[in-house]
C-alpha cells in the first residue's frame, strides 16, 4: 500500500508472555521502515497474553490490549482516515475506537483455522451485531471465508471483496532455481516440495506416508518448515533431501527446482505456500476443499482428499508418469500467477476501501 501512495502506520502489539515463556525476542517499540522514497512507522507496544485463560480473564486482557493500542494512537497523535484490522480478532480489539470516532473499519479475513469460529462463539448476539455495524468492508482471502462472514452475521455480501493472497513480483519474477545436483537429485529423479508447519493440519506426515507407499527410489522430497510444539507431525520417509526451515528469500529457488508442489492441508484461509508455488510455475497437488477454490482448479492442480494417503500417492504417481500433464498444469500455474501479484492486490484493496468509504 505504501508503494501505492498510501500513508500507513502499523500497530503490532507484541506479547510479553511469549517473550518470558518461549524466548520470543522483543522488537523495538517504535521503528521506521523505508520503501523506496516513502516510509512508514511500526509501533509494537507490549501486552499480556494468556492463551487458555477463562473467558472473564480474556475479557480483561482484551480491554488491556485495547488500552495499549489506544495509548499508541494518542501518544503519536495518529488520526486515521480508516483502520485496517488484520484478521477479525484485531478488528474486534479496536472496534471501540471506531464506534467512538466514526472511523471506517476494514477487516482482512484470512483465518484458516478455528480463530473466526472461536471469536464468533465468544460474542453475544448484541456484540456481534454491533461489530458488524462498525465494519465498513471486508477483504476476504477466499470465497469460503466470505460465505462464513455472511453466515456468521459479521458482514453483508455487498460489503465483501474476495482477493486471494498474493506474492511479490520482485521476489518471484526472476528466480534462479537451486542446482538439484547439490541436493543429490539427478535427471531421472522426481522432486516433490512441501512448504508449511510440520503439524497434522498441513499434512507433511501424510505426504511422507504416500511417498513410502509408492516405494519408488526416484522420488525425492524437500520439506520446508519446522515442528510446532504440541502438534508435532514431523515427516519421516525415504528420499528426503532437505528438511527444515529456510529464509523466506531462499524459498523460491528451492520451489523452482522441484517437479511438483504438494500440500495436503485440511484447512486454510488462502495458503501463501500454494500461492508461492503457483508463482514459481509448479503443478500443484492439494486439497479438494472449498478454501482452495479461488486459486486451484483442473488447469493447475490435481485435487485430492487430503486425509487419504492413497489419493495423495495416486496423484504423485500420475504426475510422475505423465510429463505432458505436468507441463499442462505448470502452464496453468504460470497463467494463474498473473492475477496473484501483491502489487495488483494492493491496488484492488485500495480501490475497494475508497469505494466503501464513499457510500
Amino acid at each position: 500500500m505504501v508503494n501505492q501512495g498510501v500513508d500507513i502506520s502499523v500497530i503490532a502489539p507484541q506479547s510479553i508472555t511469549r517473550h518470558l515463556l518461549k524466548g520470543d525476542p522483543l522488537l523495538a517499540v517504535d521503528s521506521e521502515k523505508k520503501i523506496g522514497n516513502r516510509s512508514y512507522h511500526i509501533y509494537r507496544p507490549k501486552y499480556l497474553t494468556l492463551g487458555n485463560a477463562p473467558r472473564w480473564i480474556q475479557n480483561i486482557l482484551e480491554w488491556l490490549r485495547y488500552k495499549v493500542i489506544l495509548r499508541v494512537i494518542t501518544k503519536h497523535n495518529l488520526k486515521p482516515d480508516a483502520i485496517y484490522g488484520h484478521f477479525w480478532q484485531n478488528a474486534f480489539d479496536i472496534r471501540k475506537y471506531c464506534y467512538k470516532n466514526g472511523t471506517p473499519l476494514f477487516v482482512a479475513c484470512g483465518e484458516g483455522d478455528t480463530a473466526l469460529e472461536d471469536l464468533v462463539n465468544s460474542l453475544s448476539f448484541a456484540e456481534k451485531k454491533r461489530l458488524s455495524n462498525a465494519v465498513t468492508g471486508v477483504i476476504s482471502v477466499s470465497s469460503l471465508n466470505k460465505r462464513k462472514c455472511i453466515e456468521y452475521g459479521l458482514s453483508k455480501a455487498e460489503d465483501i471483496v474476495v482477493l486471494p493472497n498474493s506474492v511479490s513480483s520482485s521476489l518471484f519474477s526472476d528466480i534462479n532455481p537451486l542446482n538439484r545436483n547439490s541436493l543429490g537429485v539427478f535427471d531421472d529423479d522426481f522432486l516433490i516440495v512441501f512448504t508449511g508447519g510440520f503439524i497434522h493440519r498441513k499434512g507433511a506426515s501424510r505426504l511422507a506416508a504416500a511417498i513410502d507407499k509408492i516405494g519408488d527410489k526416484r522420488i525425492k522430497v524437500i520439506f520446508i518448515g519446522k515442528p510446532v510444539p504440541g502438534d508435532d507431525a514431523t515427516p519421516h520417509c525415504n528420499g528426503i533431501v532437505h528438511i527444515g526451515a529456510l529464509e523466506h528469500d531462499d524459498i523460491p529457488s528451492y520451489l523452482s527446482a522441484a517437479d511438483v508442489f504438494c500440500l495436503p492441508t485440511l484447512n486454510e484461509g488462502c495458503s501463501n505456500a500454494i500461492v508461492e508455488a503457483i508463482a514459481c510455475g509448479l503443478p500443484i497437488i492439494s486439497s479438494n476443499l472449498p478454501f482452495n477454490d479461488d486459486i486451484l482448479d483442473s488447469s493447475n492442480a490435481l485435487l485430492v482428499n487430503p486425509e487419504s494417503v492413497d489419493d495423495i500417492a495416486s496423484a504423485i504417481k500420475q504426475l510422475m508418469d505423465n510429463s505432458d500433464l505436468r507441463q499442462k498444469l505448470a502452464e496453468g500455474s504460470k497463467e494463474k500467477a498473473k492475477s496473484l501479484w501483491i502489487e495488483f492486490r494492493a491496488k484492488k484493496i485500495i480501490e475497494f476501501i475508497n469505494r466503501q468509504m464513499q457510500k
